[in-house]
């Protein structure tokens, strides 16, 4: 690649890019060999050693001889860095989506432990603190096309690892999935519902519950069917 145009990542089709990069996650072997071969590179250059490293175990230059021109590359070397980076982003936003859920705050009692996922830390994809500030393409995130990757990460962590665990990724048809993440992504997990909208839910509520004691007062011992505490699936299916 001998300019960002060329880059497979660059922004005018960073959809696609994700698209592709989100079944080469869950299935390797379903894209194309290019592809596949592409990705692989790039996780390989994810974990080399940084260059200041390598520099470090290579062999100094004579001092006599004359410092040679940089090559014609080099001009395009920041822009393919920031290639690197952006990629980079939407792993870190689809790791999110694929594995979020195993660090969602479900367990209010701290009965179970969460091992940590490496995935979802920004280090995992050689961020640092001085990156935070940079400004990113959102890729298929419900936000805005530009964002720093400091609020990057704070919507997905508040939608994904906050009080929801949304598993949804194994569905095969992109219009549902997107679905979701529209209504998760846009609120970050925090739906803005108005005074009237929790008031009707709260009725609802109410009512599945009096039904409920009625029925048992009414047919004592009889076998019926119950919602057994899932009185919220009232609102839901009213909705």
């Amino acid at each position: 690649m001998n300019n960002s145009e060329s880059s497979p990542v660059h922004s005018g089709n960073v959809a696609f890019v994700e698209a592709v990069h989100e079944q080469y996650l869950s299935d390797p072997g379903g894209v194309a060999p290019e592809w596949r071969r592409y990705f692989d590179a790039l996780a390989q250059e994810t974990e080399a050693p940084e260059p200041a490293a390598m520099a470090a175990t290579t062999p100094a230059a004579p001092v006599s001889a004359p410092a040679p021109p940089p090559p014609e590359a080099s001009q395009d070397a920041p822009a393919e860095a920031g290639n690197k980076q952006q990629a980079s982003v939407l792993q870190l936003i689809n790791a999110h989506r694929f594995r979020g859920h195993q660090q969602a705050d479900l367990d209010p009692l701290r009965q179970y432990e969460r091992p940590p996922l490496p995935e979802l830390d920004p280090a995992y994809y050689n961020f640092t603190e001085a990156d935070l500030g940079k400004v990113f393409n959102t890729g298929s995130l419900f936000a805005p096309d530009e964002l720093p990757l400091s609020e990057i990460i704070d919507i997905v962590k508040a939608t994904y690892c906050r009080a929801i665990g949304a598993e949804y990724m194994h569905i095969n048809e992109t219009e549902q999935k997107r679905w979701i993440q529209q209504r998760l992504e846009e609120t970050r997990g925090a739906p803005r519902f108005s005074n009237e909208k929790k008031k009707k839910i709260l009725q609802r509520i109410i009512a599945a519950n009096a039904l409920e004691e009625y029925l048992h007062a009414r047919y004592v011992g009889q076998k019926r069917f119950s919602l057994e505490g899932g009185e919220a699936l009232i609102p839901l299916l009213d909705e």
